[in-house]
């Protein structure tokens, strides 16, 4: 058995790291500190408390920018390249989606490596909800139910609600990616 060095660039590792993570540190980092030099309020309540607290936020943000900024390329994707791109199409590029997802790939369908994708950002989307929920009454606490805990508690309601909506459309793929997988592959 020898190592392949190439073979961390094939890993399904390095879809999300490339898509989701990279793209969200890199907003988010750019924007904190922005928002920290802008608003001596927000540098006082991050100073005031522990780089804990900064590392958690940041980190949750920065895992919402990423899934945000992947959904923006997959809408550009959809209405504007394929709209452009396939203006006189009359539906036969969705059947041949579906068709090319159910094609064999030496060892599997195309589809289910798709389906695994989709099923990772899934995943996380799932992982985030019950994760900022339970962060809420931490800021709560951390800081005595005061005003400026209410208002970061506050703030996660966005994320949360973001995370819900991704999570129902991550799940209506995932059926109907499923549900064509299910007919078998193409002969």
């Amino acid at each position: 058995m020898s190592l392949d060095p190439s073979s961390f660039f094939k890993n399904e590792l390095l879809r999300p790291i490339g898509a989701n993570i990279g793209p969200g540190v890199i907003l988010t980092t750019a924007y904190w500190n922005v928002l920290r030099n802008a608003s001596i309020k927000m540098d006082n309540i991050l100073s005031a408390n522990n780089e804990t607290l900064e590392i958690i936020i940041f980190s949750v943000i920065s895992l919402l920018v990423g899934a945000l900024i992947e959904n923006l390329g997959s809408l550009f994707e959809v209405h504007i390249i394929e709209n452009w791109v396939l203006k006189n199409d009359k539906g036969i590029h969705e059947e041949n989606w579906y068709n090319y997802l159910r094609l064999r790939n030496s060892e599997e369908l195309i589809g289910h490596k798709y389906l695994r994708g989709i099923l990772t950002r899934y995943k996380i989307e799932l992982s985030l909800i019950p994760t900022i929920i339970f962060l809420i009454p931490a800021f709560l606490f951390f800081d005595h139910f005061s005003m400026r805990s209410f208002v970061i508690s506050g703030i996660f309601l966005f994320p949360l609600a973001y995370c819900i909506w991704e999570a129902i459309g991550s799940q209506k793929v995932l059926r109907k990616i499923r549900l064509e997988l299910l007919k078998g592959p193409l002969r």
